[in-house]
């Protein structure tokens, strides 16, 4: 991994948000290996999420997940943010995507398809209350 991406996680950790998002802008897409692009992009979604700019945050999930990051977790949040903005469709089709998935998440990632087929299933419940209560009004 190149060592400005590291030094970006470590400028999250420190809550140097705008730091982060500098360094990861510079760093461009073309010139990374399909990983390195791809951690590139969930960084600067967390950093972004960090800053409560949740478009900003999808929008490089969404990058993360163009580019296959191996752990799930652009999945993941992905999903978590949509829900929050109560897009639950998407956010379902988000899940879907990652348990159709023939790769991700990876082997001893923190995320399995377990944890996000059980995800899918609160989001169905809580689609389906909705429809529920907005055909009762």
């Amino acid at each position: 991994m190149k060592a400005e991406i590291i030094e970006a996680a470590n400028s999250i950790n420190q809550k140097k948000l705008d730091r982060a998002i500098d360094l990861l802008n510079l760093l461009d897409d073309k010139h990374l290996s399909k990983e390195d692009a791809g951690m590139k992009h969930l960084h600067l979604a967390i950093a972004f999420g960090k800053k409560k700019d949740i478009d900003q945050s999808n929008y490089h999930y969404r990058k993360a997940i163009e580019y296959d990051h191996p752990t799930g977790m652009a999945y993941e949040k992905l999903a978590i943010n949509l829900t929050k903005q109560g897009k639950l469709e998407e956010a379902l089709e988000i899940c879907q995507r990652l348990i159709d998935h023939p790769t991700i998440p990876q082997p001893r990632s923190y995320l399995t398809k377990d944890d996000m087929r059980e995800r899918k299933k609160k989001l169905e419940t809580r689609l389906a209350k909705n429809v529920e209560k907005n055909s009762k009004t």
